[in-house]
């Protein structure tokens, strides 16, 4: 089954890249940076449920509420898809996202769409958890969130304003230095 991750942004797409890169991941992959693309996100992730050249697609959408809203209205559109969501916690909980995250779905769906958790591993920046979707009590989708506790830039030390080869060494020093983080990403994903 192909995959879409779901991400905040540009820096969060990099990272995922880094981390494919790094662990030498065999699947191929394909990127859909919103802040940068004029094409619809519907229409490219149909081109991607179709495209055999891709496995994964790593997606940013230019914040966590543009994330939560094209979550919700791409969750239910794209049964054929497994589902992954990486955010910044940004110093809140989990349970403040996870709170926000359903309170959306219900505003959509009145209930009949929510995630509910099963489990989660924490490490040193990162909390995973192991979620589903589930629709009308009976249909369930996994869903594996992976949320920084405060933000990818704040455990990597990136800077907006850097250049990108500055933010790909520093996520790369990240990267190695936290092996433990690698590793929970590369078995959350893949």
């Amino acid at each position: 089954m192909k995959k879409v991750v779901f991400s905040e942004g540009k820096n969060d797409v990099e990272f995922l890249r880094l981390v494919h890169k790094i662990e030498r991941i065999p699947d191929s992959y394909d990127i859909f940076l919103t802040e940068e693309d004029d094409e619809s996100q519907t229409k490219r992730l149909r081109q991607y449920l179709v495209d055999d050249r891709f496995d994964i697609m790593y997606k940013s959408e230019g914040g966590v509420t543009r994330l939560i809203k094209k979550f919700k209205s791409h969750s239910l559109m794209f049964e054929n898809f497994s589902l992954y969501l990486l955010v910044d916690l940004d110093g809140n909980g989990f349970s403040d996202f996870f709170t926000d995250l359903n309170d959306a779905l219900t505003e959509d769906y009145g209930g009949k769409v929510q995630v509910s958790k099963s489990g989660q591993t924490t490490n040193t920046d990162m909390i995973i958890c192991n979620c589903d979707i589930e629709i009308n009590n009976s249909q369930n989708r996994p869903l594996p969130i992976m949320a920084f506790h405060n933000s990818l830039e704040a455990a990597t030390g990136l800077k907006y304003s850097e250049p990108r080869s500055t933010k790909i060494r520093k996520m790369k020093a990240y990267l190695e230095n936290n092996p433990t983080i690698l590793t929970d990403i590369v078995s959350t994903i893949h």
